[in-house]
Order: structure tokens, then C-alpha cells, then sequence
């Protein structure tokens, strides 16, 4: 089995103790992720990743087990590397971009034709299978309904997402290139 397709040493990625929440019925919600559409959330998830490719060296294509024969090459600046792709980058496109499909009255551009709607879901599928968090958040007991809810609430150790981005933007074509 190759090596995982892997740039960057995991351990040099920080992680913190963060609290997850997600209350279904958190109209009051505290992420900025989280709410009706508006500009103020599309903003947010835009600035959640950096929207160009990765460049790669030859040893870490190599390491991760990728194929160089076709790979796309980049020479600039006297040295040989390669286009890539993060892909936590590309799941939160996956992912964002059904989000703004389903918000058509917000994000108007926003129409998926079906082949890529179901290529995004699946890179979504795939990435959660991948790395499937075994994590459990407590039901809790609704008293004014009499009903049974999920709390989504969850103690976790996360990397941290900004030195992702900022490994990503270090490792990423320039606008000017």
C-alpha cells in the first residue's frame, strides 16, 4: 500500500480542546457558519480556505505514493514541483457548494448540474468514512415537548485549522503565477 498522500507532518499541526456545538434548534447560534443565508455568512465560509492549488515537491509526491508521469508540473523560480490539492479544502467546497445550491434565493449563481452535485457528495461521504469521529454527544430529555433530542454537543481535541490554512497558503500558487 503506498504511503498516505500526506504533504505536511501531522504533528506539526497544533491541536486544541474545543467544544463542537450544533443544537438543532439554535436560533441564537453562536457559530457564524450557522443561520439563515446572508452575505455576512457566505462570506465566512469563503474565508474558511484558500481558493488556489498547493505546490508540491517532487520527494513529497513521491513520498505520498502519487504518480509523477502525469502530474502537473510547475517550474518557477529554478525549481520542479507539482499542482495539488488539500483536500479538507476540497471537502469544505464540497460542501459549500450544495449549500449555496440550497439557498438559491440568496446565492443565485448558485445552480449544480448533477454530475458534480454528486461527485461533491461523495467527496464528503468519503472524507467522513476516511476519518470517522467515534465521539458521542449526549441525547437530553426536551421537557416542554415531552420529546428526546440530540444535545450535538462534543469535548474533542481539534487541529487547529488555522496552521492548515497557513501551511496551505504558504505551500500555494501566488496570484501572481
Amino acid at each position: 500500500m503506498p504511503s498516505p498522500s500526506v504533504a505536511v507532518n501531522p504533528s506539526d499541526l497544533r491541536l486544541d480542546d474545543t467544544t463542537t456545538q450544533g443544537s438543532l434548534w439554535d436560533d441564537n447560534a453562536t457559530s457564524i457558519w450557522h443561520g439563515n443565508p446572508s452575505r455576512k455568512i457566505s462570506a465566512a465560509w469563503d474565508a474558511l480556505h484558500v481558493k488556489r492549488p498547493v505546490l508540491i515537491s517532487e520527494e513529497d509526491m513521491i513520498n505520498m505514493g502519487q504518480q509523477l508521469d502525469d502530474a502537473v508540473e510547475w517550474r518557477a523560480q529554478g525549481s520542479k514541483r507539482y499542482v495539488a490539492n488539500v483536500n479538507a479544502i476540497h471537502l469544505l467546497h464540497s460542501l459549500n457548494t450544495p449549500r449555496k445550491a440550497a439557498f438559491r434565493d440568496c446565492h443565485m449563481e448558485a445552480s449544480i448540474h448533477l454530475p458534480n452535485q454528486r461527485h461533491l457528495v461523495d467527496r464528503i461521504r468519503q472524507g467522513l468514512q476516511c476519518t470517522a469521529s467515534l465521539h458521542c454527544s449526549r441525547l437530553e430529555v426536551v421537557r416542554v415537548t415531552r420529546s428526546v433530542d440530540a444535545r450535538f454537543k462534543i469535548n474533542k481535541k481539534c487541529r487547529r485549522w488555522r496552521d492548515s490554512v497557513g501551511w496551505t497558503e504558504e505551500q500555494a500558487t501566488s496570484n501572481n503565477e
